[in-house]
């Protein structure tokens, strides 16, 4: 067997790939990762969330009104609506429907009326899609039909809290998370159809 000079002085020059910064990589990428889900996590629980400031302005007195049922805005989206409450300090929040903050006012009612749902697909996820003049339906538990109609929509940051303030007259506020790692809102405004 002849001996092949070159071939020998290449396989020198070749280094093996050092397994030393392997390990920090995914070190790197695993506290990356991580600080997202922290962010998410942060900005999600803060998501929903309704000042005890802002619902102690709400004074609430016994409704003779029914309580939301259904909701229908346009086409796009059709969800059932629940009662929603804190629990253990936090808003509670279906994975399958939107919320109606007892605290807010009923539909037909005056007053500000809240709901909120999460920003998915099945959800609240096609909010921002809606625009100005669009229809909104809300059936309530004794078979009334609440219509409303679009008067404005808007991005906001969690601090415009003044759109889930108690109003003099009738107004239908519904929100969602939006934006990176949810620390924006989606708010829309609607007034009842005359």
């Amino acid at each position: 067997m002849e001996y092949n000079e070159p071939m020998a002085k290449r396989r020198k020059k070749i280094r093996p790939v050092s397994r030393s910064r392997f390990p920090i990589v995914l070190i790197a990428i695993g506290l990356s990762l991580l600080s997202l889900w922290g962010l998410h996590r942060y900005f999600y629980d803060q998501a929903m969330t309704i000042s005890g400031a802002i619902l102690a302005q709400y004074a609430k007195e016994p409704s003779t009104l029914s309580p939301p049922i259904h909701i229908t805005i346009g086409d796009r989206i059709s969800l059932p609506v629940i009662e929603a409450g804190k629990v253990g300090g936090m808003w509670a929040i279906s994975q399958t429907s939107a919320n109606h903050v007892y605290e807010s006012a009923m539909p037909g009612q005056r007053g500000n009326s809240i709901i909120y749902a999460h920003n998915s697909d099945a959800l609240f996820g096609r909010l921002e899609d809606v625009k100005r003049g669009d229809p909104v339906a809300i059936r309530t538990t004794d078979g009334a039909l609440h219509r409303y109609v679009v008067i404005s929509t808007a991005w906001v940051t969690p601090g415009h809290t003044e759109l889930l303030t108690p109003t003099s007259s009738e107004i239908l506020t519904l929100y969602t998370c939006a934006g990176l790692l949810d620390s924006l809102r989606i708010v829309v405004r609607a007034v009842p159809v005359l």
